[in-house]
């Protein structure tokens, strides 16, 4: 698995079967928990730096603001994140 940032390849690591079990585990509590948020598991999320340096990591778990519907165009911002796992 690898991820391109900034035109650098960056070798990713891949899910075993803990971490998968695991991650289904949470996803379900958190959808259970906060029902009011928007659930992304996997998905990229949209860092600019201040130097035009442009990233979308794909972390675990993130809780972004509602509506679903903001990001059919866009990956969530930070400021659009509330929980990252």
């Amino acid at each position: 698995h690898y991820e391109l940032m900034d035109g650098e390849i960056i070798e990713k690591m891949g899910q075993n079967p803990p971490h998968a079990s695991v991650l289904t585990r949470l996803a379900r509590w958190l959808t259970q928990q906060y029902q009011e948020y928007v659930l992304r598991i996997q998905s990229p999320l949209a860092f600019r730096e201040s130097m035009g340096l442009f990233h979308e990591p794909e972390p675990d778990v993130a809780l972004c603001l509602p509506p679903e519907t903001n990001y059919d165009l866009c990956h969530p911002y930070p400021n659009d994140t509330v929980l990252l796992i």
